[in-house]
C-alpha cells in the first residue's frame, strides 16, 4: 500500500510540474501574443495615417491638375487675344499709311 501510494505521489509530482510547465508557457505565449498585438495596433496606425496622406496627396493632385488645366486654357485664349490686338495694331498701321 505505502509503495503504492508512493508511487502515485511521484505521479502526481511529475504531473504538477508538466502542468507548472505548461502554465510557464501559457504566460510566455500570453505576453508574446500582447507584444505582437501591440505591434499590430502600431502598424494599423502608421497604415491609416499613410492612407489618410495617399487619399489627401491624390486629392491636391487632382486640383493641381484641374488648376494646370484652367491655366493652360487661360494661357492659349491670352495668346489668342494678344494674337487678335497684334493684327488689329498691324491693320490700324496699315490704314494710318494709307492715308
Amino acid at each position: 500500500m505505502r509503495e503504492r501510494q508512493s508511487e502515485v505521489e511521484v505521479q502526481l509530482d511529475d504531473l504538477r510540474g508538466k502542468l507548472q510547465a505548461l502554465r510557464g508557457d501559457l504566460n510566455t505565449w500570453h505576453a508574446s501574443a500582447a507584444g505582437l498585438h501591440t505591434q499590430w495596433e502600431k502598424v494599423s496606425r502608421s497604415l491609416a495615417v499613410l492612407e489618410e496622406r495617399q487619399h489627401a496627396l491624390l486629392s491636391q493632385q487632382q486640383s493641381l491638375q484641374k488648376d494646370l488645366s484652367r491655366l493652360e486654357e487661360e494661357q492659349k485664349a491670352r495668346q489668342q487675344r494678344l494674337q487678335d490686338l497684334a493684327a488689329e495694331r498691324d491693320r490700324a498701321a496699315n490704314r494710318a499709311g494709307r492715308c
